[in-house]
C-alpha cells in the first residue's frame, strides 16, 4: 500500500510562525509535524509515500531527503501553482496505482489506518473518508453518514445554521486509483468539490469514525495545544519519535540528551526541555511549556504554558505566558510576551519590552528597550524586514511606490525596469516605476521579460536593473549584481523613514519604453552558441508553466532544431521518457533543474556536469560554492584547471566569477550559473555531442561519500564555536563557517537558518566519512560545555 502526504500549504492563518517556515516544518516537541504522519504510515506497514509540496518545497524535502532515515521511501511532486488537496493528489497519479491513503502533512494523529483500512475494504469503497467527533464543527467539513457508513451529505466549513452533527472530516482518505479519474484537470478541492461531488453522483464513499488522537493545526492556539497534548501523553507514539522509553511522556517533564538543567533551576511538570537547551540557576520552567533545542534561558527567567523553538535566548527576568516564540528569537532582560502573543523567527525584544495579549510580530523585526507593542508589527524593525534572499519583498503597489523612490533617493539614476508575466508583477512594476520617476530617475521600462534578459538590457543601456515578481523586486546594480548590505541598509533606512524629496521636486521624466525584436534575448544566446547539428539531440521536455520563460525557451529550442514538448512543472521528473531531457528553469529565467526518466539530477551532479562544460570552453579556473565534492578537484587538476571556493550565497557567486580574469571565463560561468536558458543550450548539446546518456557522462567523477549531521548551537555560542574551531586547526578556511580540507575530502561546519551547526563530511570510503562526521560532532559538543577553549 502507498500513501500520498499532502504538504503544499501555506499556512497563512499560522503566520507569522509559516512565513519562514512551511506548516509541515513546524515543529511538535522539536520534531516536524509532517514527521509524526511519517512515523504513523511506517507503524502500520506503508512505507512508501508520494509528497505533494508547494510553499517552501525546499525546506521539506531538505531535511526529509529519500526518507530513508525515517524507514520509508519519499517521491516528491511540486505544485508551481496551488492545485487544491484533490489537485496536488491528482499530480501524483503515476505513483497510485493501488489503494492509497491521503494524510496531511500539517495534521497531529494516532489514528489506527489498519483498522480505516480494513473498512475500507470490508465496504467495497472507492474512497473512504476518516471522521472524527468534535465538540465544535464549524472549521471542518461535516459529515453526516447512513447506518452502514456510507456517506450521505457532507458540508464543507458550515456555519451553525448548517450543522447538522459533530462529525467532522480529517482529511485523511483511503482511496483506490480509479477515484483520480473523478478529479479534473487543475485546481481542485476534496471538501469544496471532489466528496460532495462523489456523493451526488451515488459513488460508494464511506465514512469511518476514529477514536484516537486527532488535531487539526490550523491556528497559532491549535499548534500550542497539539504540542501540549503531545508533552501530556494523549498522542500514541510520542515516546517512539523522541527516542524514549515506552510511556516516558507521562512522566511528566521530558529533558531530552544534550540537555543542561542547573539542579537550582525550578521545573513544574509537564514540561519538555530540548537537546542542547540550557536552563540555568533560578530560570523557571512552568507547566505546559516547550523549551526548544538549543534555546538558553538565563536566572530569573520564567516560561508557562508556552511554546518556545530552538535557538532562542531568554535573558534574566524575561517572562513568557501562554506565548509562542519562533525559532532564534532573543528576549532581553526583562521582555515579557503576554498571552496569545506570538513571536515569528528572529525577533528581537529590548530590555523590558513588552509584546501584549494577542500581539503578533512578523520574523527578524526589533522592538526596543521600553517598547509596548499593543498592535501587530508586520513592517518595521531591523534590516532584512524589507530585503531578504531573493532582494526586496512588496505586497501592495504602494510599497512598490515607496521602493522606487528609495531605490532613486539611494543613487540610482539611470535603470532599466522588466516585470514577471502576471499582472499582479506588471501593477507593482508600474508603481514602481512611478515612484522611481517622481524622484527623478531615468526609468527605462522593458515590460514583461526575465532576469537574464534585464542583464543583458542592462549591458546595452549601462543602466542599473530592477526585475518585478508577484512576490517582490530583484535589484541590481550596473554589473547585474544584487547590492551589497550596505546600500540595502540605505535604501531600507530610506523606505521606512519616507527620508527622500518631495514627489516632482527633482522633475519627473517619463519612463522610456523599450522596443526591442521579440526575439532580441535568443538571438544574443545563439550568437554566444557554437553551430551545431542537433539532428541527434535527445527529446526534450520542456517543464514550465506559460509566460516569459516559456516562450523564450521554446524559441531558442526552435532555433537550435530540437524537437521537444511541453509538461507542466507539477509532475517535473515523473512525465520523463527513457531517452529524454526535462529543464525545469525557475520563474525568473536564471536557475534551471535537469532531470530525465530516472529522476531529478542532485545538486552536485548538476554541478559536475556544468563544470565539465566550463572545463571544455577551456576554463582555466572554477568557481563552486564551497562544500562542493572535492572531486571536482580532481576533475579540473586533470584538465590543468583549479577551483576558487565562494560562500553559497547567490549575490557572492556572481560576484566572484565576473572577477575572474580573463573575463570572457568569467562571463561563460556566470551565464552558465544564472542563465537558465544558455544553461539548457550547453546541456543540450553537450548531451548531443557525446551522444551519451546524462549520468553516464560524469561517471569519470571519482567515488566519494558524505555525512552529515547537526548540533543544537544558541546565536550568543556560535561565534566562540567557530572561533575555537578556527584556531585548532591551522589550515582551516572561513568560508561559510570552517572548511578543512582532509584526505581526499573535507569537513565543513557551518551555521544554517535553524539554530544548528550543521557538519558535513566527505572521504574516499564511507567509514571514513561517517568517523570524520561523529569526531566533529563530538568535538562541537566539547566546545559548547566547556566555557574554555578546548585543545
Amino acid at each position: 500500500m502507498k500513501a500520498v502526504i499532502m504538504a503544499g500549504g501555506e499556512g497563512a492563518r499560522l503566520r507569522p510562525l509559516t512565513c519562514d517556515m512551511p506548516k509541515p516544518m513546524m515543529p511538535v516537541l522539536d520534531r516536524p509535524i509532517m514527521e509524526y504522519a511519517l512515523r504513523l504510515l511506517r507503524r502500520h506497514g506503508i512505507t512508501r509515500a508520494a509528497v505533494t509540496l508547494g510553499y517552501m518545497p525546499d525546506r521539506v524535502r531538505d531535511y526529509f531527503g529519500d526518507g530513508s532515515r525515517l524507514g520509508v521511501e519519499l517521491s516528491y511532486y511540486v505544485e508551481k501553482a496551488p492545485l487544491g488537496t484533490a489537485g496536488g493528489v491528482k499530480a501524483a497519479a503515476g505513483f497510485l496505482d493501488e489503494t492509497f491513503i491521503v494524510l496531511s502533512g500539517d495534521g497531529l494523529t494516532d489514528c489506527d489506518l489498519s483498522a480505516a483500512l480494513e473498512f475500507h475494504r470490508r465496504k467495497g469503497a472507492l474512497m473512504t473518508m476518516v471522521l472524527k467527533r468534535v465538540p465544535v464543527p464549524l472549521e471542518y467539513g461535516v459529515v453526516e453518514t447512513d447506518e452502514g457508513g456510507r456517506v450521505r451529505r457532507f458540508v464543507e466549513k458550515p456555519g451553525w445554521g448548517e450543522v447538522f452533527t459533530d462529525t467532522v472530516n480529517t482529511g485523511i482518505y483511503i482511496m483506490e486509483p480509479e477515484a483520480l479519474n473523478l478529479i479534473p484537470a487543475g485546481p481542485c478541492d476534496f471538501g469544496r468539490e471532489l466528496l460532495p461531488q462523489a456523493v451526488h453522483e451515488g459513488h460508494p464513499v464511506y465514512g469511518w469514525v476514529m477514536g484516537g488522537y486527532w488535531c487539526d493545526i490550523g491556528d497559532p492556539a491549535a499548534y500550542a495545544q497539539a504540542n501540549f497534548d503531545a508533552l501530556t501523553g494523549r498522542v500514541d507514539g510520542v515516546s517512539e519519535i523522541l527516542g524514549l522509553p515506552e510511556g516516558h511522556e507521562a512522566a511528566g517533564t521530558l529533558i531530552m540528551p544534550g540537555a543542561s538543567v542547573s539542579e537550582h533551576a525550578q521545573l513544574t511538570p509537564p514540561c519538555f526541555i530540548g537537546e542542547g537547551a540550557v536552563i540555568e540557576a533560578g530560570a523557571n520552567v512552568g507547566e505546559k511549556s516547550v523549551i526548544g533545542a538549543g534555546t538558553h534561558m538565563a536566572g530569573q527567567s520564567g516560561v508557562k504554558h508556552s511554546v518556545v523553538m530552538s535557538g532562542t535566548h531568554i535573558a534574566p527576568g524575561a517572562q513568557l505566558r501562554g506565548a509562542i516564540v519562533g525559532h532564534n528569537c532573543s528576549l532581553g532582560e526583562g521582555a515579557c510576551v503576554y498571552e496569545h502573543g506570538v513571536l515569528g523567527d528572529r525577533v528581537e525584544l529590548g530590555e523590558r519590552a513588552a509584546i501584549m495579549p494577542g500581539v503578533m510580530v512578523w520574523p527578524r523585526k526589533k522592538a526596543p528597550a521600553g517598547a509596548r507593542l499593543e498592535q501587530n508589527l508586520v513592517w518595521g524593525g531591523e534590516r532584512g524586514a524589507l530585503f531578504g534572499l531573493r532582494g526586496a519583498s512588496l505586497d501592495t503597489p504602494g510599497q512598490a511606490v515607496l521602493l522606487g523612490q528609495a531605490c532613486a533617493a539611494a543613487g540610482a539614476r539611470d535603470i532599466v525596469v522588466t516585470h514577471g508575466s502576471s499582472g499582479r508583477a506588471e501593477a507593482l512594476a508600474g508603481a514602481f516605476i512611478a515612484g522611481l520617476s517622481s524622484q527623478g530617475a531615468r526609468v527605462f521600462s522593458a515590460g514583461e521579460g526575465i532576469v537574464p534578459e534585464l542583464r543583458a538590457l542592462q549591458r546595452m543601456l549601462s543602466a542599473a536593473g530592477a526585475h518585478i515578481s508577484d512576490s517582490g523586486a530583484l535589484l541590481l546594480d550596473e554589473r547585474g549584481l544584487p547590492p551589497d548590505s550596505a546600500r540595502e541598509r540605505r535604501m531600507e533606512t530610506l523606505f521606512m523613514r519616507q527620508d527622500f524629496a518631495r514627489p516632482f521636486a527633482l522633475g519627473c521624466p517619463s519612463p522610456e519604453p523599450v522596443v526591442l525584436p521579440e526575439d532580441f534575448f535568443v538571438r544574443r544566446l545563439l550568437d554566444e552558441l557554437p553551430d551545431m547539428d542537433m539532428r541527434d539531440a535527445p527529446g526534450v521536455v520542456l517543464l514550465c508553466e506559460p509566460g516569459a520563460v516559456c516562450a523564450r525557451a521554446e524559441v531558442l529550442l526552435r532555433a537550435l532544431g530540437a524537437s521537444y514538448r511541453i509538461a507542466p512543472p507539477t509532475v517535473f521528473e515523473h512525465s520523463l521518457r527513457a531517452g529524454e531531457l526535462g529543464f525545469a528553469p525557475d520563474e525568473n529565467g536564471e536557475s534551471l533543474r535537469i532531470c530525465d526518466s530516472k529522476g531529478m539530477l542532485s545538486e552536485q551532479e548538476q554541478l559536475e556536469l556544468l563544470t565539465l562544460i566550463a572545463l571544455d570552453n577551456g576554463a582555466s579556473e572554477i568557481c563552486v560554492p564551497v562544500g562542493s565534492t572535492r572531486a571536482l578537484e580532481d576533475v579540473a587538476a586533470s584538465r590543468g584547471a583549479s577551483l576558487r571556493y565562494t560562500r553559497h550565497d547567490s549575490a557572492e557567486r556572481l560576484r566572484a566569477m565576473l572577477d575572474m580574469e580573463p573575463a570572457a571565463q568569467g562571463m561563460f560561468q556566470a551565464e552558465l550559473h544564472f542563465n537558465a536558458l544558455f544553461a539548457m543550450a550547453q546541456v543540450l548539446m553537450l548531451v548531443t555531442r557525446r551522444q551519451l546518456p546524462l549520468r553516464t557522462i560524469t561517471e569519470d567523477y571519482p567515488q566519494v561519500y558524505r555525512r552529515s549531521s547537526a548540533v543544537p548551537v544558541n546565536a550568543g555560542d556560535r561565534g566562540r564555536v567557530l572561533r575555537v574551531l578556527r584556531g585548532m586547526e591551522a589550515s582551516a578556511e572561513f568560508i561559510d563557517g570552517v572548511y578543512m580540507k582532509r584526505d581526499g575530502g573535507f569537513a565543513w561546519i557551518s551555521p544554517d537558518t535553524h539554530g544548528d551547526m550543521r557538519i558535513t563530511c566527505e572521504a574516499r570510503d564511507s567509514v571514513a566519512a561517517s568517523r570524520m562526521c561523529e569526531r566533529y560532532s563530538r568535538l562541537l559538543r566539547d566546545i559548547l560545555r566547556s566555557p574554555d577553549e578546548v585543545t
